[in-house]
């Protein structure tokens, strides 16, 4: 039903990949993770938002691959990097980035690594968030994360195992 037609990244922790279904002729993205991440991409198919990729499909045997959209977009990071940027753009995905991460927040996720190299601009100039590799579900009895994870330079100081990582550490990561 998936058919591959470009790889896109692959490492220990994940392969990504754009795909072509021949059910509806459109292009997704595939993301294939080594462990059990089906909470996570649960309860993100439950939240409505524009800012984030549609989970089309959650599928888990040894592996969980996730089908989602395909964003026809820019990495922030590389608009960062090659264009001026004007104040009304900056304002305008500033709210778009604390809209998506409230809806998140609402979910009970935590996304732990918010950069610009995870956010895309569409054609229409929206920012959506992409990349949920590490994000996790928020545990109020956990002290400790079980993973030191993040982006230096974004995650903050407790991500890397002071402390559990909570909805701080997104506004955090959004500040920088």
């Amino acid at each position: 039903v998936h058919q591959s037609r470009e790889l896109l990244k692959e490492t220990s922790s994940c392969r990504i990949e754009v795909v072509f279904c021949t059910l509806d002729e459109k292009l997704y993205i595939k993301r294939t993770y080594p462990d059990d991440k089906r909470l996570v991409f649960r309860n993100l198919e439950k939240i409505d938002s524009i800012h984030i990729p549609k989970i089309r499909e959650v599928i888990f045997d040894e592996n969980t691959t996730v089908i989602e959209e395909f964003i026809n977009g820019q990495r922030l990071s590389e608009i960062i990097e090659n264009n001026v940027i004007t104040r009304k753009q900056v304002q305008k995905w500033a709210i778009q980035i604390f809209e998506v991460v409230n809806a998140l927040h609402s979910g009970e996720i935590v996304h732990r690594d918010i950069k610009p190299d995870n956010s895309l601009i569409d054609s229409d100039d929206n920012l959506l968030l992409i990349d949920f590799e590490i994000a996790r579900l928020y545990n109020d009895t956990a002290r400790h994360d079980t993973q030191h994870v993040g982006t230096i330079g974004y995650a903050p100081p407790g991500q890397f195992g002071f402390s559990q990582t909570d909805f701080r550490s997104d506004l955090y990561a959004v500040g920088m």
